[in-house]
């Protein structure tokens, strides 16, 4: 069995990514600002120089950046312990 994890980085519902950071003890104060910078982000879509309206984006964490992995792995823990807690999932041996 193989996992495809190539866009779950893009993937990640933004309410859902910051639920979990309670859990794990991160600081009220540098979730919220967490959360702050995450509800701000938005883009423009460019095609034949011609510009979309700004779209807020609620997916998703930033490419390349450097608290991304963390992020990611701090939700990921979390969906991991639901699925124990439920005793759903693959169980080897």
């Amino acid at each position: 069995m193989v996992i495809d994890a190539k866009k779950a980085f893009d993937r990640l519902n933004h309410v859902k990514l910051f639920y979990p950071m309670y859990d794990v003890g991160i600081p009220v104060c540098l979730a919220k600002l967490l959360i702050n910078g995450y509800s701000k982000i938005s883009v423009f879509i460019k095609w034949n120089n011609c510009y979309s309206l700004q779209c807020l984006l609620k997916i998703g964490v930033r490419q390349g950046g450097v608290l991304s992995p963390i992020l990611f792995n701090i939700y990921i823990v979390s969906v991991i312990k639901s699925l124990v807690l439920a005793d759903l999932g693959c169980h080897i041996g």
